[in-house]
C-alpha cells in the first residue's frame, strides 16, 4: 500500500506514495536503497555480542547490513564485509550459532567470530 522503493526501471513501486492513514512507518529506510534480501534475528552464542540484531542481505550493497533496534527504533546501522563479497542473496544462522550468507557468485561463507 505505501512504500519508499523504486523500480529497477526508475518509477516508483506501486502508488509511489509513502504514508496512508492506517499505516505504520516503516523502522528502517535505506537512502538509497541497498535491495534488501535474506533476513534473520540473530539468537546463537558464537556472537553474544551480536544477540538480538537484525541481519539483513544488500544485493545492491553488496555487504550484511546489521541493524540494532531497541525501543522500536534503529539504534546502530553496521556494514560488514562493504563491497567484498558481491551480491548478499541469503543470510541464515546454523544450529551452532554461525552465520552464513550466500552470494550471487555461488559463494557460501561463514562468519567467525574474531580471535
Amino acid at each position: 500500500m505505501i512504500s519508499y522503493g523504486w523500480q529497477y526501471s526508475g518509477g516508483p513501486i506501486g502508488k509511489g506514495i509513502t504514508t496512508q492513514e492506517g499505516m505504520e512507518q516503516p523502522l528502517w529506510v535505506w537512502t538509497p536503497g541497498i535491495a534488501p534480501s535474506g533476513f534473520m534475528i540473530y539468537t546463537g552464542t558464537k556472537f553474544p555480542q551480536w544477540r538480538g540484531s537484525f541481519f539483513i542481505g544488500a544485493m545492491s550493497g553488496h555487504h550484511l547490513n546489521r541493524l540494532v533496534v531497541q525501543d522500536g527504533r534503529v539504534v546502530v546501522e553496521e556494514r560488514l564485509m562493504n563491497r567484498q563479497v558481491g551480491r548478499v542473496r541469503l543470510v541464515a544462522q546454523s544450529p551452532d550459532g554461525f552465520i552464513y550468507i550466500g552470494t550471487d557468485d555461488g559463494q557460501l561463507l561463514r562468519l567467525r567470530p574474531a580471535d
